[in-house]
């Protein structure tokens, strides 16, 4: 009877044992989990494995080992292994940084219950590329030419940016006798323009004449290097 007895509070304690070692409560962070960049604004999958978990779940974002924010809160009721995870919308203002981590903890009725990130993971949003600044240079007339009256010049010039539409002003000397508004040039090759300006008969004689051409607002600006003649 005695033998009986040991014999069955052995299997008792066996079983009480194994119940409890199935039971334990286990998280494992396993993204992002170290040297991931993620943007704000942006949605990301934080996931986890774990086993038991039951209980009050934060997920939790650390800065340099110190808690950020809480993420996210929920109640966990799973039993045995679970793949878990939850899609984060990174806010725009978060402070960009390599020092990250996610943190994961259960509060279960034997305490709380956590796993983080094995190393850090950066949060920074992405640089805008600024455009480039637009420049022009006059190539004809540049200075020198001879340009005849009732005939048609070819004005041409080049720049980094799509310049076919410009503004072109007849100077002489320090006066603008008139401006030119050219809505849609010719693309003579890659980056070079050309317009063809019928000169008018009426302008008087010299040879102090330049062009200026002008676009984007005013940001790119060029002119004749030196003065070219208009005559008959």
């Amino acid at each position: 009877m005695r033998k009986t007895l040991w014999w069955t509070c052995l299997f008792l304690m066996i079983g009480l044992l194994h119940t409890s070692a199935t039971a334990q409560t286990t998280i494992q962070v396993t993204s992002p989990n170290g040297g991931e960049t993620w943007r704000p604004g942006q949605s990301y999958d934080i996931r986890w494995t774990s086993s038991n978990l039951i209980g009050t779940v934060r997920i939790l974002l650390l800065k340099a080992k110190l808690q950020v924010m809480v993420i996210h809160t929920f109640e966990s009721s799973n039993k045995g292994s679970q793949l878990g995870s939850y899609s984060w919308t990174i806010p725009d203002d978060l402070a960009s940084s390599s020092q990250y981590r996610i943190k994961i903890a259960c509060q279960t009725s034997k305490g709380i219950i956590s796993d983080e990130s094995n190393a850090d993971f950066e949060i920074r949003r992405m640089t805008a590329i600024a455009p480039p600044r637009p420049w022009v240079r006059l190539l004809d007339p540049n200075g020198g030419e001879r340009i005849l009256k009732t005939r048609s010049f070819r004005v041409r010039w080049t720049s980094n940016v799509d310049f076919a539409g410009a503004n072109i002003h007849l100077k002489r000397g320090d006066d603008t006798l008139m401006t030119y508004t050219v809505l849609r040039a010719d693309l003579l090759r890659e980056g070079e323009w050309g317009w063809n300006w019928a000169v008018p008969n009426d302008l008087p004689d010299g040879d102090n004449y330049k062009l200026r051409i002008e676009g984007y607002g005013g940001m790119a600006v060029d002119e004749s290097d030196a003065t070219f003649t208009i005559t008959d």
